[in-house]
């Protein structure tokens, strides 16, 4: 009776159909929180792994920047809302950006949010960067340092 559901509130997304039960995500957002707690290691990236990624998500949102500075009925607040959004996106795939800082205050993070029994969503908001669902069912989580985990949750 208490069940929750996510899903994807952007209509023109293909995962838009793809719904997933609260009480699963957050049960792997804490067992890969205790995984990277007990292997630190797992944290440790180069920003180059996931460059291709990036760069394909950011020509995604510079075309749809671009098609919504044509349109006249898109609002001046959505156009500077995209526009932070990319810039945002940039600047996280700046090869001047510290990731060795960052991952250790991630590790820092994790170690402490896998002692509680829940996960907090304020531990959350400062180590996790992207939560994505995938048509094939799959959930990615993106750090802030651009590692990313992947599993199928039912």
């Amino acid at each position: 009776k208490d069940l929750v559901l996510m899903k994807c509130q952007n209509k023109e997304c293909e995962c838009n159909e793809i719904y997933i039960h609260l009480i699963k995500l957050e049960e792997y957002v804490k067992t890969l929180f205790d995984s990277i707690a007990n292997d630190l290691d797992l944290m440790n990236t180069e920003i180059q792994e996931n460059r291709e990624a990036y760069s394909e998500e950011i020509e995604q949102e510079t075309a749809l920047l671009k098609t919504s500075l044509r349109n006249p009925t898109v609002s001046r607040a959505d156009v500077i809302n995209q526009m932070m959004e990319l810039a945002s996106m940039r600047f996280s795939e700046s090869r001047t950006s510290n990731y060795t800082s960052v991952t250790e205050k991630l590790k820092e993070e994790i170690g402490k949010a896998s002692q509680d029994s829940r996960i907090k969503a304020d531990a959350i908001d400062r180590t996790i960067q992207k939560i994505l669902l995938t048509p094939e069912r799959m959930v990615r989580i993106r750090f802030k340092n651009g590692r990313e985990f992947e599993e199928r949750v039912e």
